[in-house]
């Protein structure tokens, strides 16, 4: 789950239709390594050309776009109950983001400072989005022998 303030949520730009600039841009490229600038430039256009049928890349890239910050609390908050054949998105069930416990967020310890943590993006992109050849040859071969 995700929270925003409403004036934020009005910037929402659904259509991207600044994409190019955006990805030609020193702020893009001096954002990302080459890993992460592929992966979302390609994701970015793929949302754009209505190849994905989705509504949080864009939420991502208005964020981006305006250099804003997102934070994650340390425990998970939340159940994702959008997981499964009838979800509008998100089909499989099976992905690690539909079985993450809920626990309580105890005390709360607020940062001295705010500051983007390129650690922190890194190792969140390659746990969570990035896949090495090797693996895309073996989810291709999975999904040819229908598993």
């Amino acid at each position: 789950g995700w929270a925003t303030w409403r004036r934020v949520w009005n910037t929402n730009d659904l259509d991207m239709v600044d994409l190019d600039s955006y990805l030609a841009s020193k702020d893009f490229k001096e954002l990302y390594n080459k890993d992460m600038q592929r992966h979302w430039e390609k994701l970015f256009r793929h949302v754009k050309n209505k190849k994905i049928d989705t509504w949080d890349t864009q939420w991502s890239y208005t964020v981006l776009k305006a250099s804003g910050l997102t934070i994650i609390p340390n425990v998970n908050l939340i159940s994702n109950i959008g997981f499964g054949e009838n979800a509008t998105h998100t089909k499989k069930d099976d992905i690690l983001l539909s079985r993450i416990p809920v626990e309580e967020i105890g005390e709360l310890v607020h940062p001295r400072e705010i500051v983007v943590n390129p650690k922190v993006d890194e190792l969140l992109f390659y746990s969570l989005f990035y896949k090495s050849f090797f693996q895309k040859i073996i989810i291709r071969i999975k999904s040819l022998l229908g598993k």
